[in-house]
């Protein structure tokens, strides 16, 4: 289906796909055809759709629609620096080294059973509020939401699946290694579907590669090998700063008024 104007549609609370297409002037035939994936039968609160204007519906020449026009056409987008794409670039990047700080302090609390355990895993659930505050900046609250939700569910998969491990528990381990990268499909489904800018395949490899890098560390904690765990963890710190510069900048380039 050719969609010559296309705009995202997060689903709120109480709509359906009727309402939806009332909504944007268009029919449900044609959302689905835009949308395979969708069942129309079961649709979540967050979930995303593609919604393709027809050619009668005024639509403003805005600074968002120049750039997807710009990029679907191979145009450069000119990089912004200044103080503002400065201050994104670092609250991000805090926010994702302190993610995986925070993620190795508690697979350390939980190998080793530490009485720390309920306070550090109190603090790590602050991450995704973190990362909910940085987005709420320049989406709507259903999109903040619902980064905070995937990030939620992405450290409870993790802890259960150190427990797992520490109880020799194979088979549930096996079971929450692949809730972790089916997690992160979500994830990069998701933050590309709101964002153009955002290469869906490219995302979810540093997303995968993030998620191998924990699961390294876990493994060395757990065989007692302290001198690979640090290394995977500088590792992992590393591809952190890559995954928060790679959000950031597409950020930037979706939102180029609020960088100005």
């Amino acid at each position: 289906m050719q969609c010559p104007t296309k705009m995202i549609h997060i689903i709120r609370q109480g709509e359906d796909l009727e309402s939806i297409a009332r909504n944007h002037m268009t029919t449900v035939e044609e959302i689905l055809q835009a949308n395979p994936q969708v069942n129309p039968y079961d649709l979540y609160v967050g979930d995303v759709l593609t919604i393709c204007m027809k050619n009668n519906f005024f639509v403003s020449e805005s600074v968002y629609t120049r750039l997807i026009r710009s990029m679907e056409n191979g145009e450069p987008t000119q990089s912004i620096d200044n103080e503002a794409t400065n201050e994104l670039k670092d609250i991000m990047k805090k926010a994702w080294l302190q993610k995986g700080f925070w993620t190795h302090i508690l697979l350390v609390s939980v190998i080793e059973q530490l009485k720390d355990e309920n306070e550090v895993t109190k603090r790590i659930m602050e991450n995704p509020l973190d990362l909910e505050s940085i987005y709420s900046r320049y989406y709507d609250s259903t999109v903040d939401v619902r980064i905070s939700e995937l990030f939620k569910q992405h450290l409870d998969i993790v802890k259960k699946y150190i427990e797992s491990l520490v109880y020799k528990n194979e088979e549930e381990a096996n079971r929450l290694s692949q809730q972790l990268y089916s997690n992160a499909d979500d994830v990069a489904y998701f933050i590309s579907a709101i964002n153009p800018y955002i290469d869906q395949k490219k995302l979810k490899n540093m997303l995968y590669e993030h998620i191998d890098l924990i699961k390294k560390q876990i493994a060395a904690r757990i065989d007692g090998d302290y001198t690979s765990e640090i290394a995977i963890y500088d590792l992992g710190e590393q591809q952190a700063v890559e995954l928060a510069n790679e959000l950031s900048n597409a950020i930037i380039q979706q939102f180029p008024d609020k960088f100005v």
